[in-house]
């Protein structure tokens, strides 16, 4: 990723050295940082605000953004990975509060395509 970092600054504020270092690093991690939040459905009723406002992008901010998914249960363990993907995938869809949001970062297969896609940008800059 070919990327120019331009930071303009009021000559009023009292930033420090280590501060710039600091707001510099914080957005080259946001840049290059996709988020996985794992085991969705671990979340216990009233937990979920926090996890929605990462989601939106209210808090903790990244540029590719986030992806959620869970575990699969003990029983799905034994089962072929296609399965697995189906009923996580299912899951998302009819799980509250999870089943009322968008689905495009939900589950395996949707994070896994997205990784694809950034390895093959990042190859086709280099």
């Amino acid at each position: 990723m070919t990327s120019r970092i331009n930071l303009h600054l009021n000559l009023h504020e009292n930033m420090t050295k280590l501060e710039l270092e600091q707001l510099v690093t914080h957005y080259i991690i946001s840049i290059l940082t996709t988020g996985v939040l794992t085991k969705a459905d671990t979340v216990g009723e009233g937990e979920f605000e926090k996890w929605l406002k990462i989601l939106e992008g209210k808090s903790y901010l990244l540029y590719h953004g986030y992806f959620v998914t869970r575990l699969p249960s003990a029983k799905e363990m034994d089962w072929k990975w296609d399965k697995v993907r189906s009923s996580g995938e299912n899951w998302f869809r009819s799980s509250k509060p999870w089943c009322h949001l968008d689905q495009t970062h939900f589950g395996h297969q949707s994070l896994v395509r997205k990784l694809s896609d950034r390895l093959s940008e990042m190859i086709e800059e280099m």
